[in-house]
């Protein structure tokens, strides 16, 4: 039977196996279907010939999984025999194996039994070992390992054929380790005597030092105080400066106010408001001079200002008091003649009332009737004027009056 894959016709597939046992020949049918796919033409820019591109791998691939498959088998074979033949060795190799140990093992229980001896006894020698300790090792080391060494009883039974060189061993440490224990001591002893010098040094450069330190501390703590006590110095000397130069502000800032609160007075101002002279020197003369005690070396000029300003005021007073007295000497003339001259005319005015009275009745009522309408009127706006003063004080609408803010009043003073 044979296996066609329209590439080559190649052998049943029971008997490609015995192929691969044929130096070539797999090389050989790969190469007859390498020529085969080789030998077409194919032009894949076509359907048919990119249907037939692909139809020839397909069947490539079907030959590979042909001769792949009896390779696979011939693997398996071949195992399944090597398996067969390790199995059979295993057995053989462990039979001889054994017959080999129980041969030998009573030889390599003498052996072992010997070796432990040895090393029992060799293992007790090592205390016969000269490197363990030196001459710089301490004196109670030294000590206590030549005890141990001196401790050890060499007999025929422990050490046997090794009891000879153990005595030789045993005297050869003890020598050794003994001279090492007279250096130790002589070194140890030196080594007090000097950690004894040196503990002593140490000592009194500690006393030094210590006192060193203490005086170094004193000396820093009280530079410390000093210094401290110089910057507390300067606070306070700051702080009492700065005082006086706030004292001195305000000193100079009382003066100023005080100044210009006495030119006010001299134009007969008191915080913006006209103010009579008998209110102006009263302020003077009671409420000016109280912060004069804090106006210091500028005091006696304020004093003098101010007693200027009163000789002004009570000088204007009097001035404006004897004008008021010719004022009223006139107005007392006036009166007088407006008087005279009334009565005259009041005889007239008689003689022609009586011809006249229907006339001046007629008269009279309306002139009361206009004069009715006329005090109301004003009377209406000095109301207004008063309710508009802030604030609504007795005092703020006095002031308001004596200002002239409220129409149709008026104020001698």
């Amino acid at each position: 039977m044979t296996e066609t894959t329209d590439l080559i016709t190649l052998p049943d597939a029971k008997d490609l196996p015995s192929l691969y046992e044929k130096e070539g020949k797999i090389d050989e049918m790969v190469t007859r279907i390498e020529t085969e796919v080789k030998s077409h033409a194919i032009d894949v820019s076509t359907p048919q010939g990119r249907k037939f591109a692909t139809s020839l791998a397909a069947k490539v691939s079907s030959s590979k999984v042909l001769i792949e498959n009896a390779g696979n088998k011939v693997n398996e074979e071949a195992k399944a025999k090597i398996a067969a033949v390790n199995a059979v060795k295993k057995a053989a190799v462990a039979r001889l194996e054994k017959l080999r140990d129980d041969t030998k093992a009573p030889v390599k229980a003498w052996e072992d039994a010997e070796a432990e001896r040895v090393r029992k006894i060799q293992q007790q020698t090592l205390i016969f070992d000269t490197d363990q300790l030196t001459a710089m090792s301490t004196a109670d080391e030294l000590k206590a390992l030549i005890l141990r060494i001196e401790s050890v009883q060499i007999t025929e039974e422990d050490f046997a054929e090794f009891a000879e060189a153990a005595e030789v061993d045993q005297k050869e440490a003890l020598k050794k380790y003994r001279a090492d224990l007279q250096v130790a001591e002589q070194r140890e002893e030196g080594e007090r005597e000097l950690a004894e010098l040196r503990a002593e040094k140490a000592r009194r450069e500690k006393e030094d030092a210590d006192r060193a330190a203490k005086e170094q501390a004193e000396r820093e703590e009280a530079e410390r105080k000093e210094r401290e006590k110089r910057e507390e110095q300067e606070r306070e000397k700051e702080r009492l400066e700065a005082e006086e130069r706030r004292a001195e502000e305000n000193r100079k800032s009382l003066v100023s106010g005080l100044k210009k609160a006495m030119e006010d007075l001299r134009h007969g101002m008191i915080g913006g408001k006209t103010y009579p002279y008998v209110i102006l020197l009263r302020d003077l003369e009671d409420r000016i001079p109280q912060d004069f005690t804090a106006c210091g070396e500028d005091a006696p000029e304020l004093d003098r200002l101010r007693l200027e300003i009163i000789a002004e005021l009570k000088e204007a007073q009097a001035k404006e008091a004897e004008a008021n007295k010719l004022r009223e000497a006139e107005e007392r003339e006036a009166a007088e003649a407006e008087s005279k001259r009334q009565l005259q005319e009041a005889a007239d005015l008689e003689r022609a009332r009586i011809a006249q009275e229907q006339r001046e009745k007629e008269e009279a009522d309306a002139a009361a009737l206009a004069d009715a309408n006329n005090r109301a009127r004003v009377k209406g706006l000095i109301k207004d004027a008063l309710q508009a003063v802030e604030p609504r004080t007795v005092s703020a609408m006095a002031d308001a009056i004596i200002d002239g803010k409220i129409p149709n009043t008026k104020v001698t003073l």
